[in-house]
């Protein structure tokens, strides 16, 4: 199911960020857990904590991304 709180979503998001092919040096949870973000050079990768599906990919950034955050209302 659905991780039971942040820390546990926060652990999952470690865990699957680990297992991406390239290198992320910043990853950030939402605050309901649901999905997080990673680094992916000059790119951003949206995904569901739950099932690791990528969710949306925001291109755009003109260097690495280096610090991801969500805003507490989304």
């Amino acid at each position: 199911g659905l991780p039971r709180d942040a820390a546990e979503a926060e652990e999952f998001a470690a865990s699957f960020a680990a297992d991406v092919a390239t290198a992320s040096t910043s990853l950030a949870v939402s605050p309901d857990g649901r999905s997080a973000a990673h680094d992916v050079g000059r790119e951003i990768e949206l995904f569901d904590v739950h099932t690791g599906a990528s969710l949306a990919r925001l291109k755009g950034h003109r260097a690495d991304v280096s610090a991801l955050a969500f805003a507490d209302g989304g």
